[in-house]
């Protein structure tokens, strides 16, 4: 009789065990996705930020402000502007906008949306993408705005909020990681004179 206690016991305390082994297992693994999933997300928004930045510093460069032509499309989600980008006195456009989350197929997060300049599809993995705009005074502008009052722009303020595509999932709870950016942005070439 004393063996077979001693096999029981056995049994339980292996599995006991094996329970925590695997338990440690999930939690390992849960930890590595996550990190995998905060870098692949803090490197998008790293990425889509330098880009934002480069874009906007130039924005209005060579353009006449009188022309109205700096800034041809301002919204909370979408803004076309001009400038002489390789400074040949030749004025293009770029515009961003952003799409909407049918558009974007092939990740379980139902939140994340394009985000498109020029017409070009870019998928960061966002889920929140505001402009706002702001005059000589830093008083916020309404959106959208008229031909007369983009000439009144004088600051920016980009945000945006990325997610992981993937969730991490837990034996607690399933989150997505994300990382917000916002900034103002005083493009120095807005409504300047040439």
């Amino acid at each position: 009789m004393a063996v077979m206690l001693d096999y029981i016991m056995s049994a339980m305390i292996f599995g006991v065990l094996a329970l925590t082994v695997a338990r440690m297992q999930v939690n390992i693994n849960s930890t590595l996705y996550d990190n995998t999933f905060n870098l692949r997300v803090q490197g998008n928004a790293v990425a889509l930020a330098l880009q934002i930045e480069k874009d906007f510093v130039k924005m209005g460069f060579r353009v006449s402000p009188s022309s109205g032509n700096q800034i041809t499309l301002a919204d909370t989600t979408r803004i076309t502007f001009n400038s002489d980008w390789l400074k040949n006195n030749s004025i293009s456009s770029v515009a961003y906008q952003a799409g909407d989350s049918t558009e974007t197929t092939g990740t379980p997060n139902v939140h994340d949306f394009p985000l498109y300049r020029n017409g070009l599809k870019q998928d960061w993995g966002l889920t929140n993408f505001r402009i706002a705009y702001y005059d000589s005074t830093e008083s916020k502008l309404s959106t959208p705005l008229s031909a007369a009052n983009r000439l009144r722009i004088k600051a920016i303020q980009v945000w945006f909020t990325i997610q992981s595509p993937e969730p991490v999932i837990s034996n607690i709870d399933t989150t997505w990681p994300a990382v917000t950016w916002q900034k103002m942005m005083y493009p120095r070439n807005l409504n300047s004179s040439l």
